[in-house]
């Protein structure tokens, strides 16, 4: 299975995979994510609560070489964030993989 598969597909864990992407570039931004994860108890419980409080919504779009994130804040800002093609193309082993490969390489815009 690709990252691009694992995102689109796997709902559980590619929700959690897109919301430590998104909370990883935007948490110094959009609203600060230890805060949710000392509340929530668990780190993952507390992105999954960052992304309800903080993220209105996102946009997908792709071109032939970057898949790209327009993320509406709940402030009213608009953030755009990318990652190559090539890298949502590999194939990943699990979801820590998955994961891995989206936080490592995407990027703001």
């Amino acid at each position: 299975m690709t990252l691009r598969e694992t995102l689109n597909y796997d709902v559980e864990n590619g929700n959690l995979i897109l919301g430590l992407g998104f909370s990883s570039k935007l948490s110094n931004k959009v609203g600060e994510l230890s805060a949710y994860a000392g509340i929530c108890g668990s780190y993952y419980d507390g992105v999954h609560q960052w992304m309800t409080h903080n993220i209105d919504s996102w946009d997908e779009c792709a071109n032939e070489k970057y898949t790209g994130y327009t993320v509406f804040a709940e402030d009213a800002e608009v953030y755009r964030l990318v990652i190559e093609n090539r890298i949502m193309d590999l194939e990943v082993k699990d979801w820590k993989h998955a994961k891995n490969l989206f936080t490592k390489y995407l990027r703001t815009v």
